[in-house]
């Protein structure tokens, strides 16, 4: 189901069947500001993403295989789509270009982070903060050319660690 917070009713809801659980999901960046929150990317326990429109319901993309197990968080950072399963896979979604949204058709860079991640959240547009339980990590999933201009499709790291923090409980 989709709802509208302000009126605090549904806007559309879509049945796939008992079988399809989604994980994940995630409103993509937009365009143009006025497609904000049309399109939804949705991620099921098998690892498929799913792209639906968030007013009918219909699916307008799918990927199979774009993780090949249960995705646990999607997060949005500027104009770029995160993807993290459980095994510690990181994709980036992101556009290249001007020529418009993100697309499921995309290949996005891949980064490895720890596995079975609790807690996850972007700070400062750029930085993935994860929880492993008691340890905090910090990347940079998308690191800058040294014009500025592009994504490194090489970069990425760990900006920082802090071990023995105390657990994790809220996310």
């Amino acid at each position: 189901r989709v709802w509208d917070v302000v009126m605090g009713t549904p806007v559309s809801m879509a049945s796939r069947g008992n079988d399809i659980r989604v994980d994940a999901c995630c409103f993509i960046p937009p365009r143009l500001p006025n497609e904000e929150s049309q399109w939804i990317w949705c991620a099921l326990k098998t690892g498929e993403l799913w792209e639906v429109e968030a007013e009918t319901g219909v699916i307008t993309e799918q990927r199979s295989g774009a993780h090949t197990c249960s995705v646990t968080h999607m997060l949005r950072a500027r104009a770029h789509i995160w993807t993290l399963d459980e095994s510690g896979r990181l994709q980036c979604w992101y556009q290249r270009g001007e020529t418009g949204r993100l697309s499921l058709k995309m290949q996005p860079a891949l980064r490895r982070v720890p596995a079975k991640v609790v807690a996850a959240i972007v700070v400062n547009y750029d930085q993935l903060w994860l929880s492993t339980g008691k340890t905090v990590e910090v990347f940079l999933p998308l690191a800058r050319s040294n014009s500025g201009d592009d994504i490194d499709e090489a970069g990425g790291g760990v900006l920082g660690s802090q071990t023995h923090i105390g657990y994790e409980t809220a996310g």
